[in-house]
């Protein structure tokens, strides 16, 4: 008799991932998401320019031209990742390809991820095993490729691959600045104070022998706490 798989279709799917694999933090999938939030972010922060000028001339202690250099900044990244999401889309490119060549070339050093049809999206691979067959399965499909195919499907990938890294790096380096012009430091920096103020009631009250903590003033204190980001007890 033979073997019935009982398996159900959302396990199988999971069993198949390696077959559809990509890098973690580079493959395609996440490389469209990326451009599209770099996109969105950089026109919010454009917007806000725009809308409010004075505030960014206060920063720069009112040069124009700083501010139009900075606000330039901005509009060129925007635009920048509008035009690769534009290339992407126009190349007529499979995507597949882009990831089998970063897979095939960098699998070993980066977190693979694979895709699940059950689920739609893509998911960490289950250990090291699924990893290199995965790997070897991305380096077979482009060894199947004519000479003349693979030297252009890896071209293509590695000038989509150097840049959206040029992209990414150069949002990255704009995101303190983006946090700052949106308020997220701003808004920080109040809670902070409010923390201190707290702080300061708590161990406020004396009496003749012990100091003791206003109860209220703690409850509020612990929750203002919950209120920061992780990175605020690092910086």
């Amino acid at each position: 008799m033979p073997h019935k798989d009982t398996r159900t279709r959302q396990e199988k799917a999971k069993a198949l991932r390696y077959k559809r694999p990509a890098l973690d933090s580079m493959g395609a999938a996440f490389m469209e998401s990326r451009l599209e939030e770099i996109q969105e972010a950089c026109d919010d922060v454009q917007y806000f320019m725009d809308s409010d000028g004075k505030t960014l001339l206060d920063a720069l202690d009112g040069d124009e031209d700083e501010a139009y250099e900075f606000q330039m900044m901005f509009a060129n990244l925007s635009g920048d990742a509008y035009a690769l999401l534009s290339v992407i889309s126009e190349w007529g490119f499979d995507l597949q390809d882009y990831d089998d060549v970063t897979v095939a070339m960098l699998g070993e050093r980066y977190k693979l991820v694979g895709y699940d049809s059950y689920e739609t999206d893509y998911y960490q691979l289950c250990g090291p095993y699924d990893e290199e067959i995965a790997q070897e399965g991305a380096y077979k499909r482009l060894m199947a490729k004519s000479k003349k195919d693979l030297l252009n499907c890896v071209g293509k990938s590695w000038r989509l691959f150097v840049a959206f890294f040029d992209v990414d790096q150069r949002y990255r380096h704009l995101q303190a600045t983006m946090d700052i012009l949106r308020g997220d430091n701003t808004a920080m920096l109040a809670v902070i104070r409010d923390i201190e103020s707290k702080y300061d009631t708590m161990f406020a009250k004396w009496d003749s022998v012990r100091r003791y903590i206003d109860r209220k003033a703690e409850s509020e204190f612990d929750a203002l706490l919950e209120h920061l980001p992780d990175r605020a007890w690092l910086e």
